[in-house]
């Protein structure tokens, strides 16, 4: 996979707890650009875990992380390798409850 360095985020030192990576940091900057339709489908957003992603409350971060997969987009966590995406999600659907139990932890 090549990756486009053009557009690569980071919000080290914003709380997840505290969604500033939502309201101040990157996180927040790349679910506006999905919405503006500028990150195609097909894209991918790699991130260290998923409980890196937001440790706002589980119903938050389980809206989000639709999003940004409705969206055609692929999440990938480089800390174990999973890929989440709607295909991935829908041969394997119990990914979705470890998803979920990820959030409920890192929360």
């Amino acid at each position: 996979m090549a990756l486009d360095a053009a557009l690569s985020m980071q919000d080290e030192g914003l709380s997840a707890y505290h969604q500033r990576r939502v309201t101040k940091g990157a996180l927040g900057v790349f679910l506006a650009a999905i919405v503006e339709g500028r990150i195609p489908a097909g894209s991918v957003l790699i991130v260290e875990g998923l409980d890196r992603l937001s440790r706002a409350e589980p119903i938050q971060v389980q809206a989000q992380l639709a999003q940004i997969i409705n969206a055609g987009i692929t999440v990938v966590t480089s800390s174990d390798g999973r890929e989440y995406n709607r295909a991935r999600l829908k041969a394997q659907p119990m990914d979705l409850v470890y998803r979920l139990l990820v959030m409920i932890r890192a929360h």
